[in-house]
């Protein structure tokens, strides 16, 4: 068990999250707050904030620990490497298991003793298997296979309107669909993400070469689109799993 206290681990955008490690290289405060990221959303500032306490970056009190002022310090070059004890530090004994022979289920059997279900669990294994593999930790080929951790991804109810009328085998995501979701969430060129939209349509966001290349404004820009995403996304399961819950609620009282 990776850790006998139960803790949320770090479930931010991979992408979003290096991107602040980047902004520390040229200035890291003496206090780490919310209002460091005004364009951010409130969920992922509170996102980020709470991936830095669980990586021990920052103190319960938004105080910056040695191992960030070593990050900040560290060429971008080597902030990788450097990131590696970060890692293994955080995540205990999870990181010192055989990681290369690892199957999805048994790194999803690991990854659940943290305690967190659904879309958190899913977004915390998808954060750990992009840091690690930027980190340089070796990992099975399984593991980074495009929807390998399919399985942990929450499937929507059935939503409203004219989907009410087809079977569940008909409201379904397209079976490729997780597949896609997985391998946008790994570590590419580009950033990925998609939005989910009615009648299974994805919409998707692609950027083409590196994110870290682009100006600052534009980073600002895109990791805006990129919160706006995972808010609808957020909200519209959260919408789906409500009114799930209450045609369920309204079969049992029939």
């Amino acid at each position: 068990m990776p850790d006998a206290k139960i803790v949320t681990p770090a479930y931010v955008p991979f992408k979003t999250f290096t991107s602040v490690l980047d902004s520390f290289s040229s200035f890291l405060p003496d206090k780490i707050d919310p209002t460091m990221w005004p364009s951010y959303s409130g969920g992922i500032k509170s996102q980020l904030l709470g991936a830095l306490r669980f990586l021990g970056l920052v103190t319960d009190d938004g105080l910056p620990t040695d191992a960030l002022r070593t990050l900040a310090r560290t060429d971008p070059q080597q902030r990788p490497k450097q990131f590696a004890n970060v890692l293994k530090s955080a995540y205990g004994t999870l990181t010192t298991l055989d990681l290369t022979k690892a199957t999805p289920g048994s790194f999803d059997s690991e990854m659940r003793k943290f305690g967190q279900e659904g879309e958190t669990h899913r977004k915390a294994s998808s954060f750990f298997l992009q840091a690690a593999k930027w980190a340089g930790i070796p990992l099975s080929p399984l593991l980074m296979k495009k929807g390998s951790l399919a399985g942990s991804r929450r499937k929507r109810p059935q939503g409203n309107g004219a989907s009410k009328s087809k079977s569940a085998s008909e409201t379904k995501l397209p079976n490729n669909e997780d597949a896609i979701d997985q391998s946008l969430n790994m570590v590419s060129p580009g950033v990925k993400k998609i939005l989910h939209l009615d009648n299974n349509a994805l919409l998707t966001l692609t950027i083409d070469r590196n994110f870290g290349e682009l100006p600052a404004k534009q980073r600002r820009f895109v990791n805006e689109l990129i919160d706006r995403i995972e808010e609808f996304n957020d909200q519209s399961m959260a919408e789906d799993e409500a009114e799930f819950a209450k045609r369920e609620s309204a079969k049992g009282s029939s």
